[in-house]
């Protein structure tokens, strides 16, 4: 007896080192999986819009940026210790600091660009093989180019972190240009929709998720509203472990289970930082130049979309505006409406009575952002973690349903709930138990899907 348990430990042991050794192997391949788009040439938005691709490094390697990266972002300042927020904040900046403080760093590695080649002709400078390109194509069209791209002169990369906020400040530069272009043109762009998926989603899904979702849009919308002309700012970033490995236990036991909190804190990560700065800082920058140069207040909606921990990684950028170091450049949120559908975080962070993360979210009343989240009975796919009480999953539903006094929920069905569009209520969270047409967690890529987010739109009409 003494023996067989001997050799079972033994086995144990052995069979957790190989899966460490495996483990260790596949760096090459995680990174693989999100610069495809820098170096492939079939990967491709189907409309008009970007894609930031981000990825994850060690901080050696990228430039060395600081833990926290002072350079552009602060710890909240703290109250008095009297002050009813003081402890909250305390809680706010102990995340903050967890989320920022890996060993690896987020950095922008390209930023590509999807629109009708018709509306910037070539100059005599392009190269002949560029312009023969252009001819043939019909506005309908779309044009990668990129903005930014680490990967353009060696596949290896040259990866620096200062260079991907160099190319973010590019993007700015070409999206009012181009939103200036459509105004001149009498065809105004309506809705910036800034679009960001979830874990284990790696970029080549990603983008496949924002063409689905988007095109199910357009199906709808193309016969009812002339004037919808959304541009779209697609994030993809470093979201799985092992997403091209062929050995299923290296693939679903490492990275499926074991990646949840890593990426936690980097959908969290990016939050804080990138998202953050493109959200708050950047594309309020460009509105208000937009606007001094019409002279009309007619910059297209905001919206954000995300799923699961995308819509973790959103609505983190959302509420933290106060860890930028630059003043806002106006009082109110850049974002008309965030949408998360099956969020990937806690209902709690909502709740000022309830929250061990020094409930980030509690001030949302004093947003201009109306938020509406998805939920439903049947997302089980974070059993692993019911403490969370997700948005998105059944624990969560039900705990939103207690909280009556943060949180509106109604019911969503294909007849659509006229009732909801009379609550015009912002201090509530809108919660759309979607348990009707979402089956599963993953469950947004359909026409139902895309009548629900058209629904929350008419909100903004």
């Amino acid at each position: 007896m003494y023996i067989m348990e001997r050799m079972k430990k033994m086995f144990l042991g052995l069979f957790l080192f190989l899966l460490i050794l495996f483990a260790g192997c596949s760096g090459e391949q995680t990174i693989q999986a999100y610069n495809v788009l820098g170096k492939a040439h079939h990967l491709d938005l189907t409309k008009e819009g970007y894609i930031i691709g981000i990825e994850k490094y060690k901080r050696e390697h990228i430039g060395n940026p600081k833990n926290g990266y002072p350079d552009r972002y602060k710890y909240k300042e703290l109250p008095n210790l009297s002050n009813n927020n003081y402890e909250y904040i305390k809680e706010q900046n102990s995340e903050f600091i967890k989320a920022t403080d890996d060993g690896k760093s987020m950095v922008v590695t390209h930023i590509a660009s999807y629109f009708p080649a018709v509306q910037f002709p070539p100059k005599d400078s392009v190269s002949q093989e560029k312009q023969r390109m252009y001819f043939g194509r019909t506005n309908e069209q779309l044009y990668r180019e990129y903005i930014y791209n680490a990967y353009s002169h060696n596949l290896k990369g040259v990866k620096d972190y200062e260079r991907g906020y160099t190319a973010l400040s590019g993007l700015m530069d070409d999206i009012e240009n181009r939103i200036n272009f459509a105004y001149d043109q009498n065809s105004p762009y309506s809705h910036i929709f800034i679009m960001s998926m979830g874990w284990n989603n790696d970029q080549l899904e990603s983008i496949r998720r924002y063409n689905a979702i988007m095109n199910n849009i357009f199906e709808l919308e193309k016969t009812r509203n002339a004037a919808f002309r959304p541009m779209i700012i697609g994030i993809t970033w470093p979201s799985a472990w092992f997403t091209i490995e062929d050995f299923w236990l290296k693939k679903k036991l490492i990275g499926h289970l074991g990646s949840y909190t890593n990426k936690s804190n980097d959908a969290d990560e990016i939050g804080y930082t990138i998202a953050n700065w493109l959200i708050n800082h950047q594309l309020p920058t460009v509105r208000k130049e937009i606007e001094e140069g019409i002279g009309k207040d007619d910059f297209p909606k905001i919206i954000a979309v995300g799923h699961s921990m995308g819509a973790r990684l959103l609505s983190r950028a959302i509420f933290s505006r106060d860890h930028l170091k630059v003043s806002p450049i106006n009082s109110t949120s850049p974002v008309d409406m965030f949408i998360g559908l099956q969020g990937a975080f806690s209902a709690r962070r909502f709740v000022a009575k309830d929250s061990g993360e020094g409930a980030p979210y509690k001030d949302y009343t004093y947003l201009s952002t109306r938020i509406i989240l998805t939920s439903s009975e049947k997302d089980i796919a974070n059993s692993s973690a019911l403490w969370s009480k997700h948005v998105g999953g059944g624990t969560g539903l039900e705990y939103m349903k207690k909280n009556p006094e943060v949180f509106k929920v109604f019911s969503w069905s294909s007849g659509l709930n006229r009732g909801i569009l009379d609550h015009d209520n912002k201090d509530k969270v809108i919660i759309l138990d979607a348990t009707e047409i979402v089956d599963n967690h993953n469950d947004i890529l359909d026409l139902d899907m895309a009548k629900l987010i058209m629904f929350c739109l008419s909100w903004l009409d």
